[in-house]
């Protein structure tokens, strides 16, 4: 291409270029300027003197919107307008009656090339076109997009060009940041060992969604799911998968439409493993779900559960409480059995010092020597001791074994919150004489077993022995009375043995109560009057209370303490007289403390011989004090009046109502090891 000169015309003097105003006063900040400069020492001259054009452009220039400026000549004359401003900083002082390489010496370099070819009469424009410069004194990295007209007069000559410009340094500097972030994401994308997947929800025509689509997807995702092939982008999750459970498609649906995150840890069923990840909605129809494959960990948290689950079912079999002692703090940590047998409530938060507080004063010496000693010694904690209820205050009776645990050893769960199977397996171990030898004990645990019903079981066992031993030596007794008093009354000798032989097999049918422990649940009725039958044939007995069945371990005890009552009554009291009477009565009454229902059974005497108290207790008395409650809540008064003797009894009606509350069989009975 040939570059043409520029044309710089030269022109005649007109002093009415600017007739009655100020050279260039609309051009604004930069159009005041101009006009106060000194031009008559210029080169250019005064304005008036200028070339038309240029006087025509830098008037349009001025008067632009358009950040631009003018460069008039072979020596390029800088002309600039307000909106160019902004770009110039702090050389805006030098901006008027300069030329653009004086200007911009630092920016000339880069532009030098296009600015030639501008005055030779090419245009052209770049966009972010870097440019090094200090306009501030510190070198910069700037960005422009401009372009180069060339300024042509009437006959097509070059005589400068024109630039219209705007910086661009902060949406390349953006966009390069941008750029940047996007690189690391996908970097972090493509480097999570957590699966990501971005999908899309598909609507049907009549707008159910059935699908999505899988828009974007880290190799992760790939990994995790089994696809390897890329491809897959931008199909459906049936169209990859085939049948798939519609809990994905049903979570990502719930997600999007209630704009909210949703955890899960679910089986996904093509790849047959476990995720543990979360779903959260995009915006519109498009979610993401991140997740990682949890499957070895979920395969062991089943399996601890059914080993806990195992756990739980043989101490609820056994009958087995679970404690955890933290000897550094005091603190305890034990189960609901546990709780049961101390009597304390389940909201509790007991310390080493509460236990110790419940155990019998009588056993309590004993228990600390004994804990002591396993604590110093390593030495396995066994005893049997009695225990009041912290809340209750109920007396039951415990057997514990423990053991204390050295520094390092069981990291097991607490008691409550259910030990690991290794702690158990250590604590078998241990308690069967594999004693931890080492550091200062830290925890001290054990298992402990309620046998208070095993101990009354067993003392009630002895005391129905003492009974047979008893009965045996009244039963000749009771039988010549039977005879005596039956022959007596009556008409004739066959009614005589028919009359005997029923009382004989009623004596026989409340033997059997006591010798082989009835496991019937009974009416009390029935079982008063079966009791008393023997001894009641004259009907002198009265009965007065509501039809209410008991369990058979209380049918039991108020069948002997009925048997008692009746026998006394008929060798001492009021059935050794005719004249005599018995009023045997029972309601349901609410504990004036606890308001508990509580069975109340009274026994009233009258009309028969004056009542001396006896000189000893006999065993019939120990009877008659044992009384209906198996747990000892219930009381026992015996008043010897001289008009009669009458005993009252009460006892909590959970419990004597409870029919599971069998007398065990000699076999169910285990020795006290």
């Amino acid at each position: 291409m040939s570059r043409e000169k520029p044309f710089i015309a030269s022109v005649t003097a007109r002093d009415d270029v600017f007739p009655g105003q100020q050279p260039f006063a609309e051009g604004g900040l930069t159009g005041r300027e101009m006009a106060a400069y000194n031009w008559a020492d210029h080169p250019l001259g005064l304005p008036q003197h200028w070339d038309p054009l240029l006087l025509a452009m830098v008037n349009t220039l001025l008067g632009s919107a358009e950040s631009s400026y003018l460069v008039w000549g072979e020596e390029m004359w800088f002309f600039s307008n307000d909106a160019y401003r902004p770009v110039l900083g702090p050389r805006v002082a030098d901006a008027v009656g300069t030329t653009l390489p004086m200007l911009w010496a630092d920016a000339w370099p880069a532009v030098r090339s296009m600015a030639g070819r501008a005055m030779a009469g090419e245009a052209s424009s770049v966009s972010d076109f870097h440019i090094r410069m200090a306009r501030y004194g510190v070198p910069e990295d700037t960005w422009w997009t401009f372009s180069y007209s060339p300024v042509r007069d009437a006959r097509g000559r070059v005589a400068g060009f024109l630039c219209i410009t705007n910086e661009t340094t902060g949406a390349v500097t953006t966009a390069a940041r941008l750029r940047s972030s996007e690189a690391q994401w996908q970097a972090l994308f493509d480097a999570l060992q957590e699966g990501l997947l971005v999908g899309e929800l598909i609507r049907g025509e009549d707008g159910r969604i059935d699908d999505f689509r899988l828009e974007e997807f880290n190799p992760a995702w790939q990994r995790l799911s089994g696809i390897e092939d890329r491809s897959v982008k931008g199909r459906t999750v049936r169209e990859v998968f085939g049948q798939v459970d519609s809990y994905w498609i049903d979570m990502a649906t719930q997600v999007v439409e209630r704009q909210a995150a949703q955890s899960f840890v679910r089986q996904f069923g093509a790849t047959g493993r476990s995720y543990d990840g979360v779903a959260q909605p995009l915006g519109g129809d498009r979610f993401v779900l991140v997740f990682s494959d949890v499957t070895d960990r979920v395969r062991s948290e089943q399996e601890r559960s059914d080993i806990e689950q195992r756990r739980r079912l043989a101490v609820e079999i056994g009958d087995v409480g679970l404690w955890d002692i933290d000897l550094s703090t005091g603190t305890l940590d034990w189960d609901r059995n546990t709780c049961l047998l101390f009597g304390s409530s389940e909201s509790s938060r007991p310390k080493l010092s509460d236990m110790i507080a419940a155990i019998h004063p009588g056993d309590r010496p004993e228990f600390e020597r004994r804990f002591a000693a396993a604590c110093d010694g390593g030495e396995v904690f066994e005893m049997k001791f009695r225990v009041i209820g912290l809340d209750d205050g109920i007396e039951r009776r415990a057997s514990m074994k423990g053991v204390s645990l050295r520094e390092g050893e069981g990291n097991g769960e607490g008691a409550g919150g259910g030990h690991s199977a290794g702690l158990l397996v250590g604590l078998h171990r241990d308690l069967s004489g594999g004693l931890h030898r080492g550091g200062a004990p830290v925890r001290f645990v054990g298992a402990v077993r309620d046998i208070t019903r095993r101990v009354r079981n067993e003392h009630r066992r002895a005391t129905l022995n003492n009974e047979l031993a008893h009965r045996m030596k009244n039963t000749l007794a009771v039988v010549s009375a039977i005879v005596s008093q039956t022959l007596r009354d009556a008409p004739d000798v066959e009614s005589g043995r028919l009359a005997t032989i029923a009382r004989i097999r009623a004596l026989s049918a409340a033997n059997d109560v006591v010798m082989t422990g009835h496991r019937n649940a009974a009416t009390i009725r029935s079982i008063v009057e079966g009791a008393a039958a023997v001894h009641d044939q004259g009907r002198r007995i009265m009965f007065d209370g509501p039809d209410l069945t008991i369990g058979a371990r209380s049918a039991l005890s108020l069948s002997l303490i009925v048997h008692e009552l009746a026998t006394n009554a008929g060798k001492y009291g009021a059935l050794s007289v005719p004249e005599g009477r018995v009023k045997l009565a029972w309601s349901v009454e609410q504990d004036g403390g606890s308001g508990a229902p509580m069975l109340s059974f009274h026994w009233a005497e009258s009309g028969g011989p004056p009542v001396r108290r006896p000189k000893s207790r006999g065993f019939g008395t120990e009877l008659l004090e044992m009384g209906l409650a198996d747990s000892g809540a219930g009381r026992v008064r015996i008043d010897y009046a001289v008009t009669g003797v009458q005993c009252h009894l009460t006892a909590p009606l959970a419990e004597v109502t409870n029919d599971g509350d069998a007398l065990p069989l000699p076999d169910e009975v285990a020795p006290d090891a």
